[in-house]
């Protein structure tokens, strides 16, 4: 199995751990390791029972102590700060009996239920999560879910076995699997065509003609949640005038970036959610307009054109293609693009000090659309990078967790992006297709939005028809 690590441990996680909910084929939400919850009338205390029958690898059955321990370890940092707002509405965790756990929060939350199905909040054993901070691939511990770590025999292999005790009986199918860390693209796709790997997760979209016309390979996927963006940095330099970000915004062909950087693989809106989706908005980008543009920079002082800075993750050729594309769409607008393609390291330092004016990358999927708006947009979101702050905006975020209706919270959602459109902190660009390509050889894999390993609970292998 190939993987470019860009779903990372919100992919691979699932393959070892249980949530407390999930999402099903079609991105719904169903029981996980919580059962029957019940929610009170004013949206203070929820209450659920746990599935009955779930082992851990060593034998040890799945108690409320080990939901009660896990919960604390992501509420008090240990998944990491970034991951601890998903459970900022909660004042207690108790266990009330052996089969019960109680959850009282300080306000209603109507996104709880999403973000507990979070890979970022696995179910551990109690003695694992009460001394287990962050982890990665190569010290993951063993959960409930249908594979257990197993060897690493270097950096860029990770072995998983299965789960004989997995809850669902029978399943996994599959004795077990190797994970091959490939970066480059290119690699990722010749590795699966030359039969060299199984399976390739979020297959280059690039790649996607040519995957479809082969015929020992199959494709599962679609459309997604998952949107490439434009992070601006609204702080300092000619990305803190809101009229420069809309001339930014409205000199970029959206239309163009799909069928170029993405092979038509992709949706050209503006907005953060997709307007198919329930907290969609249909408000489409307006035609292009270079000399315009050109125009209104020389009106605002920039006679000779607007420098700036672009940075890009160099390991994703999905957005070094995009940022090429719009570099030479932006110099007919009399905007000069500097482009870095950046290693891991230097990435980090250049955000970290804000030493960008535009940085490409795409958001994290999510199931809830607080699990993106709450660390993106809110003043303190962990991953507000934009250093934008807005009353308004914080004020819609914690309103929409207020709102049971999804009517109502979806017109919330609407407002906010209606502010963002006005604001411009972040530029939607389009959302990409996701595929998970594989050998025509491993059947019965199912794609479970958004960016889950599900699929490998019911997949198994056919067996190779034997050389002559």
């Amino acid at each position: 199995m190939a993987s470019g690590m860009r779903p990372e441990l919100s992919w691979i996680g699932s393959l070892c751990h249980d949530t407390l909910t999930m999402p099903d084929d079609k991105g719904m939400l169903i029981s996980g390791i919580a059962i029957a919850p019940v929610l009170s009338s004013e949206g203070r205390e929820l209450v659920f029972g746990l599935r009955q029958g779930v082992i851990f690898p060593d034998g040890s059955p799945m108690v409320v102590e080990d939901i009660v321990a896990s919960l604390e370890r992501v509420r008090g940092g240990g998944a990491g700060p970034e991951h601890s707002w998903r459970l900022e509405h909660i004042e207690t965790v108790e266990a009330l009996d052996a089969q019960t756990v109680r959850l009282t929060l300080s306000q209603p939350d109507s996104a709880l239920t999403g973000c507990l199905s979070s890979p970022m909040i696995p179910m551990l054993p109690a003695t694992v999560a009460e001394n287990y901070r962050i982890f990665g691939l190569s010290d993951m511990p063993a959960g409930s879910g249908p594979f257990v770590p197993g060897a690493v025999p270097d950096a860029e292999t990770y072995e998983f076995v299965r789960n004989g005790a997995y809850w669902q009986v029978g399943r996994p199918y599959l004795d077990g699997l190797t994970l091959t860390s490939i970066e480059e693209d290119a690699q990722r796709t010749i590795a699966l065509v030359t039969g060299s790997v199984d399976l390739m997760i979020d297959a280059p979209l690039l790649d996607i003609p040519s995957l479809k016309l082969d015929p020992n390979i199959a494709l599962v996927g679609g459309s997604s949640v998952r949107a490439c963006v434009l992070i601006l940095n609204v702080q300092r330099g000619g990305m803190a005038d809101r009229r420069l970000r809309a001339l930014v915004s409205g000199a970029i062909d959206r239309s163009a970036l799909v069928r170029t950087a993405t092979g038509n693989e992709a949706s050209a809106e503006q907005t953060l959610f997709p307007k198919s989706s329930w907290p969609g908005l249909d408000e489409p980008p307006a035609p292009t307009d270079w000399a315009q543009t050109r125009t209104d920079l020389t009106d605002l002082g920039y006679p000779i054109g607007l420098p700036l800075r672009l940075i890009a993750d160099d390991r994703d050729g999905s957005l070094a293609n995009a940022a090429v594309l719009m570099q030479e769409q932006l110099a007919y607008a009399g905007i000069s693009l500097t482009l870095d393609l950046l290693d891991e390291a230097a990435l980090r330092r250049a955000l970290a000090i804000r030493d960008y004016d535009l940085y490409i990358t795409y958001t994290p999927p999510w199931v809830d659309p607080h699990e993106l708006v709450r660390p993106l947009l809110m003043s303190d979101g962990p991953d507000n990078l934009m250093g934008y702050r807005s009353a308004r905006i914080d004020h819609l975020i914690r309103r929409a967790t207020l709102v049971s209706k999804q009517d109502d919270r979806a017109e919330i959602y609407r407002q906010l992006q209606r502010i963002l459109l006005e604001e411009l902190p972040i530029l939607v660009l389009f959302f990409p297709n996701y595929y998970d390509a594989m050998s025509s050889r491993l059947k019965d894999f199912r794609q479970y939005p958004p960016m889950r390993a599900f699929g490998l609970r019911t997949a198994w292998l056919e067996a190779t028809e034997p050389s002559s």
